[in-house]
Order: structure tokens, then C-alpha cells, then sequence
């Protein structure tokens, strides 16, 4: 089995991220905040699920934190040891002569 990338939500284009996890007693993780290449970081205010794609034994296993950052929500993927998020969208521009977006 290949990438997953492009099924099941998970970005084909992606913007890797620092994250901060914690354990609990059943070492479960939890990322507790997310840090942007260029130095800012957001703190996980909570995390609504985490889902699980793939397989780890044919090293494609991808999991999804859907988590609330800055009260917004927003999904937080992993991949092995790595980290990532899709790219933020690029703002729409004006349509040409009306000055609405």
C-alpha cells in the first residue's frame, strides 16, 4: 500500500509543524500546542477526535487529531514521528471590477 495522501481528508500538500505532546497514564498522546516554522505557536485548547488511517506494519499509518486552536477547529495530522497540517488557502482576490470578493 502507498501514500494515503489525497484520501480520507488527508492533504496531499502539506506544512510541516512542531508539536508539543503530553501522555496520559495509558499513554495515550495529546498534542497540548503546535509551533509554525517561522517561531509562532498556537496552544491545543481541546482535542474533539483522533482517527486513525492506514496500516503502521505497511508504513502508511496516518492518525488525525481534530483539535480547537485559538477557538477555531482545525485537523492536526501525523505520520510517523512527523507532524503536519494542510497549507493555509490563499485568499480569494476581487472579482475584477465589482470590488467584492
Amino acid at each position: 500500500m502507498g501514500d494515503l495522501a489525497g484520501t480520507n481528508g488527508i492533504p496531499m500538500r502539506r506544512v510541516y509543524v512542531g508539536v508539543t505532546v503530553e501522555y496520559d497514564p495509558c499513554g495515550d498522546e495529546r498534542p497540548v500546542r503546535v509551533t509554525w516554522i517561522d517561531g509562532r505557536s498556537w496552544t491545543v485548547e481541546s482535542v474533539y477526535s483522533v482517527r486513525s488511517y492506514g496500516r503502521a506494519h505497511m508504513g502508511n499509518l496516518v492518525t488525525r487529531f481534530d483539535v480547537r486552536i485559538a477557538g477555531r477547529r482545525k485537523s492536526l495530522w501525523r505520520q510517523g514521528t512527523r507532524w503536519f497540517v494542510a497549507p493555509p488557502a490563499a485568499p480569494s482576490a476581487p472579482v475584477q471590477g465589482t470590488g467584492v470578493k
